[in-house]
């Protein structure tokens, strides 16, 4: 058995909330996901349309962990 030093690995966000849940997003496959990434392929194309989706333009709230993409001063802002 062959084992590699850099396994391959897959990156998924998925929405969770009483009113919902939003589909399963895949990221690039093999792409680290730092702040920039995060902020583009996630939070633009993804979370900032669940404002219309899925919470009927309510108000909600983003809940992170303290990943570094999630935690960036850019993030953030």
């Amino acid at each position: 058995m062959q084992r590699g030093h850099h396994p391959s690995y897959v990156m998924v966000w998925q929405g969770v909330s009483y009113q919902g849940m939003a589909p399963l997003h895949f990221c690039k496959k093999d792409v680290k996901t730092g702040a920039p990434v995060y902020q583009e392929d996630v939070l633009q194309r993804v979370v900032k349309t669940l404002n219309t989706s899925l919470f009927n333009g309510q108000k909600w709230v983003l809940q992170q962990d303290s990943a570094p993409a999630h935690k960036a001063k850019t993030t953030q802002e």
